[in-house]
C-alpha cells in the first residue's frame, strides 16, 4: 500500500516493537526485562505473541470470566517455572509442572484445570499452523500437554 510519499508498506511485515506495549506471553516469560526482549525479538517471538494474544482475545470472548483469568494463571505459573518458551517445551516440562503443583498443594481437579488451558493455547497454535514448518513432534503432534496423564481427584 503506498502512503502517496513512495513509501512501502508490506501488510505482513511485523509491528515496529518500539512503538507497541510488549506482549503479555513476552510479559510472562521475561517479567521486568520484557521490554528489552520484545525491542529485540526474534520473527518466531513475533509470531507467537501475536498469537497467544489472539488466542487470549478469542478465550474472552467464548469463556467465562473465571475460565480467562485461569488460562492466564495457568501460563504464568508454568511459564514462570519451567523458564522455556511454549515452543521449546517437552512433556517432562509439563510433568514437572504437574509434579510441583500437587506438591505445593494444588488439588488434582485444579492441576487437571490449568491443563486443559495449557492444552487449549497449544491446539490453537496447530489450528493456526504457526508450526507447520518445524518438525512436529514424536507423533504427538506439538502439543506436550496431550502426553501427560490427567491427576486422579482423591
Amino acid at each position: 500500500m503506498s502512503s502517496g510519499n513512495g513509501d512501502q508498506t508490506d501488510p505482513q511485515e511485523p509491528p515496529d516493537q518500539a512503538n507497541t506495549q510488549v506482549p503479555e506471553l513476552v510479559e510472562m516469560l521475561f517479567g521486568e526485562n520484557a521490554a528489552a526482549a520484545w525491542a529485540t525479538a526474534g520473527e518466531r517471538m513475533q509470531r507467537w505473541a501475536a498469537t497467544f494474544a489472539d488466542w487470549r482475545h478469542q478465550r474472552r470472548g467464548t469463556r467465562a470470566k473465571t475460565g480467562v483469568i485461569t488460562d492466564k494463571l495457568a501460563w504464568r505459573e508454568f511459564l514462570g517455572l519451567v523458564k522455556k518458551a511454549p515452543w521449546e517445551v517437552d512433556w517432562w516440562d509439563v510433568q514437572a509442572y504437574v509434579d510441583h503443583s500437587l506438591e505445593k498443594g494444588m488439588s488434582p481437579g485444579t492441576v487437571s484445570g490449568r491443563l486443559t488451558s495449557l492444552s487449549m493455547f497449544y491446539e490453537y497454535v496447530e489450528d493456526k499452523e504457526l508450526e507447520h514448518h518445524t518438525q512436529a513432534r514424536d507423533e504427538g503432534g506439538f502439543n506436550p500437554v496431550k502426553e501427560i496423564e490427567r491427576p486422579k481427584p482423591n
